[in-house]
């Protein structure tokens, strides 16, 4: 499996926040950095912009889910 590229990004957080990053950081003995990509992997998922393969598969499933409630309650009324 090849390394993963990493691009810098320089972000600026309010002092509140960078404080309770490092404490989170701290606490969890997880680095900022790893803390800060699952965060912004987070946001582009919730934004429908993620690249993960799992991303896919999830939102394939909701809508087969979907699908299926659907006619179901179409059955039932019937």
């Amino acid at each position: 499996m090849a390394p993963r590229k990493l691009h810098q990004q320089a972000i600026y957080l309010e002092s509140e926040n960078a404080d309770l990053l490092d404490q989170l950081s701290a606490e969890t003995r997880i680095p900022k950095a790893a803390l800060l990509r699952e965060a912004v992997d987070d946001l582009l998922t919730k934004h429908g912009k993620s690249n993960n393969a799992w991303y896919a598969d999830i939102v394939s499933a909701l809508r087969l889910g979907k699908t299926m409630a659907r006619q179901l309650s179409i059955d039932i009324e019937a």
